[in-house]
C-alpha cells in the first residue's frame, strides 16, 4: 500500500491498481474481450446517425425490453462518441470503456480532494471498481452496452469539476444528455455540494444554479430537438407493470444502489444521529431511499442504481468533518489511527463491493434473483 500511495505519480499508481481490480476481479473490458460483429440495429443506427430516432426499431422478444430503442433516442453524448469511433475505425465500446477509465479516477481523485487521505482515495477508487454498476462500463457477464459507461464517465466528470462552476455546467449538461437517469445523480451531487459546504445552505447556492441551468438547458435544447427532428414520444405504457415486477426486487434494488458503500452511509447517518445532526442524517437517509426508489420504476434495476453513486461521496464528506481530517499523509503508524474511522469504514466497503457483488464472475457460477423475502411473505399474506 505504502508503495501505491507515495511518490508524486501516486495517482497514476493508484488508478492503474483500481482499473487492475476492476478488470480481475468485477469486469472483463468489453473492448478487449467482446469483439462485435455487428451493433444491435438501434446502436447501429445511431453510429451512423446520432440524432436518429431509434424508437421504431425496437422489436425485442422480451416485453421488459419493448421501449429501449426510445429510450436510447435522446442519449446523444454517448451515439456522438460512438458515431466519432466508428468513422476513425476505432472498436466501438472505446467510448464506453474510456467512460469507465474516468470513472475510476474520479473516485480516487474526488475522494483525496475530499479527505486528504491517499489511502481513503485508492479504497474508494476500488469501491467504484467493485460495485455491480461499474460493469456497465467495460462489460457484464459478457453482454455490455456502449452507452451505460459513456454516462457513468459523465457523472464522474461532473463530480471532479465542482470547484469550476462553468465546467460543472458543462459536464451536468452532457451528462444528461448521455442519459436522462443522471437527472438522479445531480440531485446527489447537489447534495454533496451542500455537504462539503458543512451544510451552509447559502455557500451551495452559487453550484446549485449551475446545476439547474445545465437543467433547464437540457429540457429547453431536448425539446427543440424533439420537434425538428420528430422523435417519438417516450414509451410510459409499460410504468405500472414495471413497477409491480420491480417490487419484487427492492430488496436487489437496495443492494446494487450502494453494495459495500453502504457501510460508509450507515455510519453517516449514525454519526449524524449520535451527534444531534438530525437534518445531516435526515437528507442522508432521504436521499438513500430516493435512490433506490429512482431504479423501482424500470425493470433494469442494476443498471439504474448505477446513477446513485455520488451518494457515497457524501457518506465519505460526513465521516471526514467527524474525523476532522485536514492533513496530508500516507499510511504510516502515526496517522493511521487519526483516519482509523474513515478509512476502515471505506477499506471494508471497497472490500464488499469487490468481493461479495462480484461473486457470480470470480467463481464463474451463475447467481439467479430471487424475488424478496418481503414481498414473499406479503403474497402469502394476501392468498391467505
Amino acid at each position: 500500500m505504502n508503495t501505491l500511495v507515495e511518490g508524486r505519480y501516486w495517482v497514476l499508481k493508484s488508478w492503474l491498481f483500481v482499473v487492475a481490480m476492476a478488470g480481475l476481479f468485477s469486469c472483463s473490458p468489453a473492448v478487449i474481450f467482446y469483439l462485435p460483429s455487428s451493433l444491435p440495429p438501434a446502436y447501429q443506427l445511431k453510429s451512423v446517425s446520432p440524432l436518429a430516432d431509434t424508437a421504431p426499431l425496437t422489436t425485442p422478444d422480451d416485453p421488459g425490453e419493448r421501449s429501449h430503442g426510445a429510450k436510447l433516442t435522446p442519449r446523444l453524448t454517448g451515439s456522438i462518441l460512438l458515431f466519432a469511433s466508428t468513422k476513425l475505425g476505432f472498436h466501438p465500446y472505446i467510448p464506453a470503456t474510456l467512460g469507465g477509465l474516468i470513472y475510476l479516477l474520479g473516485g480516487i481523485t474526488v475522494a483525496y480532494r475530499l479527505t486528504d487521505d491517499r489511502v481513503t482515495a485508492i479504497a474508494m477508487g476500488t469501491l467504484l471498481a467493485g460495485l455491480y454498476a461499474s460493469n456497465a462500463c467495460f462489460s457484464m457477464n459478457f453482454a455490455p452496452k456502449p452507452f451505460d459507461g459513456v454516462a457513468l464517465g459523465m457523472i464522474a466528470l461532473t463530480i471532479m469539476m465542482m470547484d469550476r462552476p462553468w465546467l460543472l455546467g458543462l459536464a451536468a449538461f452532457l451528462a444528461i444528455w448521455s442519459d436522462e437517469r443522471a437527472i438522479v445523480s445531480l440531485g446527489l451531487i447537489g447534495l454533496l455540494i451542500l455537504a462539503v459546504n458543512q451544510f451552509d445552505w447559502a455557500k451551495s447556492v452559487r453550484r446549485w444554479g449551475v446545476l439547474l441551468v445545465a437543467l433547464i438547458a437540457y429540457a429547453i435544447s431536448r425539446s427543440t430537438i424533439s420537434a425538428s427532428m420528430n422523435w417519438t414520444s417516450a414509451d410510459t405504457s409499460m410504468l405500472g407493470e414495471n413497477l409491480v415486477g420491480s417490487l419484487t426486487l427492492a430488496q436487489m434494488a437496495a443492494w446494487s444502489c450502494f453494495e459495500g458503500g453502504w457501510i460508509a452511509i450507515l455510519l453517516a447517518i449514525w454519526a449524524g444521529y449520535r451527534s444531534g445532526n438530525w437534518m445531516r442524517a435526515g437528507l442522508i437517509t432521504a436521499a438513500a431511499v430516493a435512490s433506490i426508489a429512482s431504479c423501482l420504476i424500470v425493470l433494469d434495476i442494476t443498471r439504474a442504481s448505477a446513477f446513485a453513486f455520488p451518494l457515497i461521496f457524501v457518506a465519505l464528506v460526513c465521516l471526514t468533518k467527524d474525523n476532522v481530517v485536514t492533513e496530508k499523509t500516507t499510511i504510516d503508524s502515526v496517522n493511521a489511527e487519526r483516519f482509523g474511522t474513515i478509512r476502515h469504514a471505506t477499506i471494508l466497503s471497497a472490500a464488499v463491493s469487490i468481493i461479495a457483488a462480484n461473486f457470480e464472475i470470480i467463481a464463474w457460477t451463475a447467481v439467479v434473483p430471487l424475488p424478496s423475502t418481503l414481498m414473499s411473505l406479503f403474497s402469502l399474506l394476501v392468498t391467505v
